[in-house]
């Protein structure tokens, strides 16, 4: 995916993110359902617009959780168990 290509639209309400910082962001934008390959599966994820410098794009639990993803951070893995297809890891 290019992320240039990516086309943000208004959001009608203000999105509140919580960070890890403890801060709060708003998102005024958001870019919706674009097509994320990982691998040998897609995933349909929406964008979150925020202010964030040094990062190119973040997938939410959302878009994880919606596609069977779990996180195991031992090994700092994402593996999706879809119970309809085979086991990725990423």
């Amino acid at each position: 995916m290019e992320l240039e290509k990516l086309i943000p639209y208004p959001l009608y309400y203000s999105l509140s993110i919580g960070m890890p910082t403890g801060n709060i962001m708003l998102a005024h934008q958001i870019c919706s359902n674009y097509r994320v390959e990982l691998g040998t599966r897609v995933i349909i994820v929406n964008f979150e617009v925020l202010d964030i410098k040094g990062l190119n794009l973040i997938i939410g639990t959302d878009a994880l959780s919606a596609n069977f993803a779990h996180i195991d951070y031992h090994t700092r893995k994402v593996i999706f168990k879809n119970p309809q297809i085979k086991v990725l890891n990423f």
